[in-house]
């Protein structure tokens, strides 16, 4: 969870999924790094849609 936070300042990232429960520390520390670049994040998916992917 620690090189998110280099992933989120490395490279182009549009929305984070968080595995479902309560937020422990790392998680917490990632979503303030989130709020502050207004990254969408989200938690508690049932389910994913089949989306389109693009790698650049």
């Amino acid at each position: 969870m620690g090189e998110a936070i280099n992933l989120i300042n490395n490279f182009k990232v549009e929305k984070v999924i968080f595995n479902c429960g309560e937020f422990n520390d790392l998680e917490q520390e990632l979503i303030k790094v989130l709020d502050k670049k207004k990254i969408k994040y989200y938690s508690r998916i049932k389910e994913l849609n089949k989306v389109n992917i693009q790698l650049n």
